[in-house]
C-alpha cells in the first residue's frame, strides 16, 4: 500500500512495511513492525534535496541526524534505512555514505513537486540556510548565522576572532557559535586550518556569476 506524504515542497509516495497501518500499529494477524513513515520521509526528503544541488554521496552521520535519531544503531533508524535500502530499493549505503538508487531517483523525480534545485548562488545561500535552521532544529541563530556567513562570503580565509566579533559572541565556546560552526563543518561548507575558516566555493557559491 502506498502512501502519500509531504515534507516541505515534496510530495513522494513510499511504500509501508507490511504489517503496518499509517500509525504502526500491526494489523490483523502481522508480528513486524515497520519503520514511522516520518522517518522514511524525513531521510528521502533529505536524500532528494542533496540529489537536487548536486550531492550524490550523502555521509550517514548527516542522514542520522535529519532521521531525528541519536545513533545508526537505534532501532527506528534501523527499520527506515531497511524500509529505503532492502524493501524498496530507493537508495543505498556504501563505505557509511547514502546514495539514491536510479529507481530511486526517477520515483521521488515523478512524484515530487516544483523543483527545489537552486539556480544562483543567492539561491544556494538561502537552501544552505535553510537546511542548517531546519537540522539544527533552530538551535542554530538565524541572525548570528547570516552574520557569519557575510564574514565568510568572499571566500577568504578568516580567523575565529574575526567570526565571533562578527556575530557578537565573545568566547568561542558559546553555544550559538558552536552550533553554527557544527553545522557548517558537517554540511562541509568550511575548510578549517587550526582556528581559520574558508568556505569551500563549490559548495556554497557553485555558479559562475
Amino acid at each position: 500500500m502506498l502512501t502519500k506524504i509531504n515534507v516541505h515542497r515534496l510530495s513522494l509516495n513510499v511504500s509501508v512495511a507490511k504489517g503496518c497501518t499509517a500509525k504502526g500499529k500491526k494489523t490483523p494477524g502481522k508480528a513486524m513492525k515497520g519503520p514511522k513513515e516520518d522517518v522514511v520521509e524525513k531521510i528521502l526528503c533529505f536524500l532528494y534535496e542533496n540529489h537536487e544541488v548536486g550531492t550524490t554521496s550523502v555521509p550517514e552521520e548527516q542522514v542520522v541526524l535529519v532521521s531525528g535519531y541519536a545513533r545508526a544503531d537505534s532501532t527506528g533508524y534501523r527499520k527506515a534505512a531497511n524500509q529505503i535500502i532492502k524493501i524498496d530499493e530507493l537508495a543505498e549505503r556504501s563505505s557509511k555514505c547514502w546514495s539514491l538508487t536510479e529507481k530511486g531517483i526517477k520515483v521521488l523525480e515523478t512524484k515530487a513537486g516544483p523543483k527545489i534545485k537552486p539556480f544562483s548562488n543567492h539561491e544556494m545561500e538561502v537552501f544552505i540556510k535553510q537546511r542548517i535552521l531546519k537540522m539544527s532544529q533552530k538551535k542554530v541563530p538565524e541572525e548570528k548565522l547570516n552574520s557569519v556567513w557575510n564574514v565568510l562570503r568572499d571566500g577568504k580565509v578568516h580567523s575565529r576572532e574575526e567570526l565571533l566579533l562578527a556575530a557578537g559572541y565573545k568566547r568561542p565556546d558559546s553555544t550559538g557559535y558552536r552550533e553554527i560552526m557544527k553545522w557548517m563543518k558537517k554540511l562541509e561548507l568550511v575548510e578549517t586550518t587550526g582556528t581559520s575558516f574558508k568556505f569551500i566555493a563549490e559548495k556554497v557559491a557553485p555558479f559562475d556569476e
